[in-house]
């Protein structure tokens, strides 16, 4: 079945027609081509008072804006982590709004110092700032391996783990992590630097 396009006159499959229930054939008179323009055109011309009505719209109806905006984004969850990574992209490349974004990261970081340890503990090792704090507190707030206390220490014990497991051993100096790092965990190489030293002493 065809039918006959009111704008562009030209005869065309019905489904290249979108459905109207209050028209006779349940069908709009327009193509979708067609109709798709005119809707465009109409945008363009009227973005001021279209973006008027969105704005007292969405300031009048809160609550089903926001179940709008959920359910698109539950449904839509890649499409929007995509969406929003571009967002930020362009965002980052406009020199004032970069500034912005970095002065109120940093305001955010003073003001919530714990929240932003958590979630890089969370983030980095999987565990919490209460489970690094345990380990702290059983190590008597010192380096698990020269036992130098944290007061004597610029920044804070790093979390030492296993590069292949993963799992937390204990909570380290930067000296003592790095020479961990430097000797790839690997206990030979450790025996043979202090068996190298004995030589010496």
């Amino acid at each position: 079945m065809s039918k006959k396009c009111n704008r562009c006159l030209e005869e065309k499959e019905i489904s290249l027609f979108g459905k109207n229930k209050s028209s006779k054939d349940g069908l709009y008179s327009l193509c979708k081509y067609c109709a798709s323009e005119t809707q465009k055109k109409y945008r363009d011309k009227n973005k001021d008072s279209i973006k008027l009505k969105i704005s007292q719209w969405s300031s009048n109806n809160k609550e089903k804006r926001r179940e709008s905006v959920k359910k698109y984004r539950d449904n839509n969850k890649e499409l929007v982590k995509e969406k929003d990574k571009l967002y930020k992209r362009k965002l980052r490349k406009i020199p004032e709004i970069r500034l912005k974004i970095n002065n109120d990261m940093k305001l955010w970081r003073n003001k919530f110092p714990e929240r932003v340890k958590n979630n890089h503990l969370k983030s980095c090792y999987g565990i919490t700032l209460e489970e690094y704090n345990d380990k702290f507190i059983k190590q008597n707030e010192s380096c698990a391996i020269c036992k130098i206390h944290q007061d004597n220490l610029k920044i804070c014990l790093s979390v030492d783990h296993c590069h292949k497991t993963g799992r937390i051993r204990g909570l380290l100096c930067s000296a003592c992590n790095h020479l961990l790092g430097k000797a790839k965990d690997d206990i030979s190489i450790l025996e043979e630097s202090i068996n190298y030293l004995k030589k010496y002493v």
